[in-house]
């Protein structure tokens, strides 16, 4: 079984994001999924310098959470959403904070690694984002065949990088936490549903749009790297990182 980061192989995107996708993006994102509607999201994108397409989840007027393996790597990054009047907005970040346990040859060394990160603004996010609600520190695992939603960016369709770009979404059941005390999370979709490459550091919410789960892995059948499977970091165990991290 080969897993994937949920992330863009090829640098073109980003440039495709910057003469095309702004301007008309098309239907894209969360194999299987639908569109969600303007304005009903924390949602925006993570860009690099290297090319590759993220999602984040607003959490604080001016923090968004991603995945750590989308803000590490590169250079630069930038913060992208569309604007009230549709035209395309492009932030710098202030800071980049990187989790502590995030190792990025954690597959290869076969070794634990939160795969988070929060990158704070320099200004105030628009107002027209909403603001994901965390869980509980306590809060327990997710429990088996809850259904939980997935939000992102990413393709619609693995073998077409133009599908990229337009926020989807997906609701599907949780298989188990899974891994070493219960920090990760898994979900299971039928045939080509679930979170693909661009879909990483999505938010993951329960019924009551709790951020539960920032994606970070799917993987497909056979050569696939999407369709069958999701994987997630819960979020209630590093509510204290994240709360040390928001004050700074």
């Amino acid at each position: 079984m080969r897993h994937n980061h949920v992330r863009p192989r090829k640098p073109v995107i980003l440039l495709a994001l910057g003469a095309t996708l702004l301007v008309t993006p098309p239907a894209g994102a969360i194999v299987g999924g639908q569109t969600v509607p303007a304005g009903d999201s924390p949602m925006l994108m993570v860009l690099s310098d290297r090319g590759t397409v993220c999602s984040g989840v607003v959490i604080a007027p001016d923090a968004v959470l991603t995945a750590a393996h989308c803000v590490t790597g590169g250079s630069a990054y930038r913060l992208h959403w569309r604007g009230t009047d549709g035209k395309p907005v492009m932030e710098e970040p202030k800071r980049i904070t990187i989790h502590p346990d995030y190792h990025s040859d954690a597959i290869a060394a076969r070794s634990r690694s939160i795969d988070l990160a929060v990158i704070q603004t320099k200004r105030a996010l628009p107002d027209t984002f909403t603001q994901s609600q965390l869980p509980p520190a306590n809060q327990p695992p997710q429990a088996k065949e809850t259904r939980l939603t997935i939000q992102g960016f990413g393709l619609s369709n693995e073998s077409q990088p133009d599908s990229i770009g337009s926020l989807r979404q997906i609701t599907l059941p949780v298989v188990t936490p899974y891994g070493q005390g219960k920090l990760l999370l898994w979900l299971s979709g039928q045939a080509n549903q679930g979170a693909c490459t661009g879909d990483s550091g999505g938010g993951i919410f329960d019924r009551d749009g709790v951020l539960q789960a920032i994606t970070v892995w799917s993987e497909g059948k056979g050569q696939a790297r999407c369709g069958t499977m999701t994987q997630g970091i819960m979020l209630a165990p590093h509510r204290a990182w994240i709360d040390k991290t928001l004050k700074r």
